[in-house]
This record gives structure tokens, sequence and C-alpha cells, in this order.
């Protein structure tokens, strides 16, 4: 064992040595992109803004993946590396990137900046409702932080992030809320379906341990979700979605243990996974643009869809134990956060029927709200950002 341990520490020891070498590299012509999962998101949109505007005809625009088996969208110019590399050249060309670009536009998993001459904006994924102050605190060397929303200026300086490097002007992915495409009839074939609603809940249990930004298992929840706890809750709730001619969609969040989730289809509702929507080429945001409500809790996902004007219905049974083991970022959740408060399953039926009767019957409530978080309204983030980050790093 001791042999063993010796063995690492050497190839360790040489591995670190050889890292320093690309120090002595100077900083080259490249962008590189990280989102999670894979091309998705806030970093999805940016680079694609990018080709758009022909950056990619100056510069080589890499992908920071961490599955191998993720592909390139259709019809970008660009090359890969990889968090673990399969080959020599895979390895040696992922700390030359890391090293060398001159701008790294990260939006999940950090990659600190390895030289005082690289530019560095964190996209970041969300406006944080949930505290993620934790989180923050591994960011590592940064120039800029992308907050969404002046809102949070003073919760990001609390948490280490000062305001003179915050970047306030939306996220490119809200963008897509005004672009409807009909994925929805492509995807599940629905035609009778009068209204459609998606239920995106939050992680309750993180699929990463280490995070501790989990809430204890209830052994008697035998679907993993909140209000719909039981299957035969599940068979109830899908006949009134039949009944009221509704669809609802959940979505569960990426960073979800799915093991806990137990959900099945019916007739009325259907699991949309993030594997699904990459198999059919389609951004989670392109597919929010279609519904006509949103569900969700304490995700970030609601300050997004108030876009859109729409009903949100805000599931917020466990809210006591999530602001015990996870936090909130708002100072007081039923104060910043409105919406249709669902306690119980009686809760979720007068949601959905209330849907049905008169769409717009949260309009004024919902639009006290888009006033309280939004200062970009006219969906033109994706270009206000770009602009941004070739000015500041000089591209």
């Amino acid at each position: 064992m001791k042999i063993k341990r010796l063995i690492r520490s050497c190839l360790r020891d040489t591995r670190n040595c050889i890292i320093k070498v690309f120090n002595l590299f100077p900083i080259s012509d490249i962008i590189l992109f990280e989102s999670n999962p894979d091309f998705n998101d806030e970093g999805y949109w940016m680079c694609k803004k990018f080709l758009a505007e022909g950056m990619d005809q100056k510069y080589s625009i890499y992908w920071y993946l961490k599955d191998h088996n993720s592909k390139i969208p259709n019809g970008w110019n660009i090359s890969c590396i990889y968090v673990k590399p399969q080959s020599l050249r895979q390895w040696i060309t992922k700390y030359y990137v890391l090293h060398t670009a001159k701008c790294i536009l990260d939006s999940c998993m950090f990659i600190p900046k390895r030289k005082k001459e690289q530019f560095r904006l964190f996209l970041h994924h969300g406006m944080p409702i949930k505290r993620i102050d934790k989180y923050i605190e591994s960011m590592g060397d940064y120039d800029y932080v992308s907050i969404g929303s002046s809102f949070f200026s003073e919760y990001y300086e609390r948490v280490g992030v000062p305001k003179e490097k915050q970047v306030a002007v939306g996220y490119s992915r809200n963008d897509q809320l005004r672009l409807a495409q009909n994925w929805i009839n492509r995807i599940f074939q629905i035609s009778n379906s009068n209204k459609v609603i998606m239920w995106m809940p939050t992680y309750r249990q993180h699929e990463s341990s280490d995070t501790g930004c989990n809430v204890p298992i209830d052994t008697s929840n035998e679907t993993g979700l909140p209000i719909i706890k039981t299957f035969e809750d599940a068979l109830i709730v899908n006949q009134r979605l039949s009944e009221n001619r509704e669809l609802l969609v959940i979505k569960p969040h990426q960073s979800q243990d799915v093991q806990y989730l137990k959900i099945e289809e019916l007739t009325n509702i259907k699991i949309i996974s993030t594997k699904m929507l990459q198999e059919n080429g389609i951004q989670l945001y392109s597919l929010l643009a279609e519904m006509d409500a949103l569900i969700t809790d304490y995700s970030s996902v609601y300050i997004d869809f108030l876009l859109t004007g729409k009903p949100i219905g805000l599931t917020i049974d466990d809210i006591t134990i999530y602001e015990k083991e996870v936090g909130f970022a708002v100072n007081d959740y039923k104060k910043d956060i409105q919406g249709f408060y669902i306690n119980d399953i009686k809760d979720f039926f007068e949601f959905l029927d209330r849907i049905n009767i008169d769409p717009e019957f949260m309009k004024n409530i919902m639009h006290t709200a888009y006033l309280r978080f939004h200062d970009e309204t006219e969906f033109t983030s994706s270009e206000r950002l770009f602009r941004f980050i070739k000015d500041k790093a000089n591209l």
C-alpha cells in the first residue's frame, strides 16, 4: 500500500510540474464556453450569438465538455476539450486551452482564470432564489459575474461579488421566451390539449452528495414530487387535467438525484428529461415559451417566466424544511416571490381549474412581480451581453 501511495504521489507531482509548463505559453485567440449539461442554457445561447456575429472567423471557439458523447450542434464551427481527457492529446489540448484562452465564459462548473491577462465572465445559470453563498465561494478568479437583475445586487455583494464586478443585463436564454415553435406537439403528438402547463420543481436531493443542499428523504412520499406524493394523487390529478383538457409536462431539475423520482407518465401527465431535450435538439427555454402556465417552487425559472406574463403556481408545502436545509437568497419568500401558492392538492386543483376558466386571472400579480425583478424587458439580453463582453475582453 505504501508503494502504491508513493507512486500516486510521484505521478501527481509530475503531472503538476508539467501543467506549470503551460503557463509559459502566451494568451491565444481562443474563446472557451461551458455549461451543465453540455451545450445548454446561457452558454449555448451566448455561443450561438458569438457564432452569429462571426467571432469564429477570428477566434478558435472551444467548449469544455463533461460528456464525451455530447454532440456539437449542427453548423457550429467549434472544437472541444474535456473535463476528463481520454488520451494524451486530449490532455495536452485541455491544459493548453485553459492556460491560453483569451476569454472564458462559464456558466455552471467554474473555470477560474490561470493568468491575469485572461478575461472571465461567469455567465451563471439563473437569478438566485435559493442561497448560493457556498457555491460562490468556489468561483475562483474572475472579472465579472452576470447576475441577471439589479434586484440581486445587494445579495451578491453580501456573498462576496463586488458591485463593480456585477453585470445586470438579463439572461440570453430569456430572449427565447417570446419565440414559441410548437415543440410540444412534435414531441408528444398531443392534439386534444387546450392548455399546456410546465412543472419544474427544483432539486430536493442534489445529484452531488457533497453540495450540502439536500432535503431529508420523506419515506412516505411515493413519487418524490411536492404536493402529488402518492400514485393515487397522480391518478386524481390526471383525471382533472383530462376534464380540463390540460397537459402537465414535468421537467425534473438537471441536478436532482433521479433515483428519488418515481412518477410515471399518464394520459395527461408527461415527463421530459434533459436527455430527451438533447436528443430532440431542443433548448429548454424554447420549450418553455410554448407554456400557458408554470408550476415551480424555489427555482430561478420563476423569475424568468415572469417575462411571459402568464400564471405561475408555487408549490410551497415544504417551504419550512427547505429554508432550514437549503436556505433562500431573498429576504422574505412570500413577500418577494408572488404567485399562486399551492400548499396542498386542493390548491393544486384550484390552480388548474382557474387556468382553464381564465388564463389571465393572475395578470396583475405577475406584472407587479415582473417589475420588481426585471431591468431588461425587451428580449435583447443576448445582444447587450455580447456587446459588454466584446468591449471588456477587447475581442
